[in-house]
């Protein structure tokens, strides 16, 4: 799932590989997208990108976007794109969106779970709920994502939620998820059900420190290796506690991990290194 590392990092690879081409098809098997929910008709992307230069690539939080002239395409969720220098010689299945190039290059996106993709004129900065708060929001290797920002955050309604609750729902901090919230609660040795009004000053400031310098390194190196870039390859980060490597036992102190569901979605932690 594309959470705030894997969009800085696609972003990045995909200004490398596509900047400056130009759009000369766009197609996709758009009858059977079942959760793949497609922003306007995607039938259209066709008229609205074909004959347009790819002018920039962003990775903003949870979404890729690619701007071609006056128009953006932005992914997010379960989007997996690929990046193909040529036509591969096996044909492309359960494509979702296909983009060729002027040069014979091609961008190939197909879907883990859910997915969102949305084609709309670049200054349109409303195109749905969730794109709007992505945008109008502060991620967390914002500038503007300092300390104070970070305390503003917690109100009274916050302090009732458990410390993934308050990282990883509402999008109150755009980019983390499910996924980059486990590293990022192990490095500041907090348990994901802790209530936010138990945390001291010094865990709440820990919990802050570890969410800049864990989403950074996850940049700084590709992104996750439980994900994959735009060429196939797993993300240089090795994650602590995934569902890759859980079983392993905490690197910290060798207790067993637990693993269990909370909010929608699977957690892991040490008992003993987050109490």
């Amino acid at each position: 799932m594309i959470e705030l590392p894997e969009a800085r990092t696609i972003a990045r690879d995909l200004r490398k590989s596509i900047l400056n081409k130009t759009i000369v098809s766009v197609g996709g098997n758009f009858t059977d997208h079942k959760f793949t929910f497609y922003q306007d008709d995607p039938e259209k992307y066709h008229e609205y990108l074909v004959g347009k230069q790819v002018t920039d690539t962003n990775g903003r939080n949870f979404y890729v976007e690619i701007e071609a002239e006056d128009y953006v395409l932005a992914m997010r969720d379960g989007a997996n794109i690929r990046y193909y220098s040529e036509t591969p010689a096996v044909p492309i299945k359960k494509s979702k969106l296909l983009i060729e190039f002027d040069d014979g290059s091609l961008i190939n996106v197909t879907t883990s779970m859910y997915c969102f993709i949305g084609v709309f004129p670049k200054d349109n900065s409303s195109v749905n709920v969730y794109y709007d708060l992505d945008a109008k929001g502060i991620g967390a290797l914002d500038e503007r994502f300092d300390y104070d920002y970070f305390c503003s955050l917690l109100d009274e309604q916050s302090k009732k939620l458990s410390v993934k609750g308050f990282l990883a729902t509402e999008q109150r901090i755009p980019g983390i998820g499910n996924g980059v919230t486990q590293d990022i609660l192990f490095n500041a040795e907090l348990n994901p059900r802790r209530k936010m009004n138990t945390l001291t000053e010094m865990d709440f400031r820990g919990l802050y420190n570890s969410v800049i310098a864990t989403l950074q390194q996850m940049v700084d190196l590709g992104g996750r290796d439980t994900e994959k870039n735009i060429y196939g390859a797993p993300g240089g980060y090795q994650t602590i506690l995934s569902s890759k490597t859980y079983k392993n036992g905490c690197p910290a102190c060798d207790s067993e991990i637990v693993k269990e569901q909370f909010l929608g979605g699977s957690i892991y932690y040490c008992p003993h290194c987050q109490k």
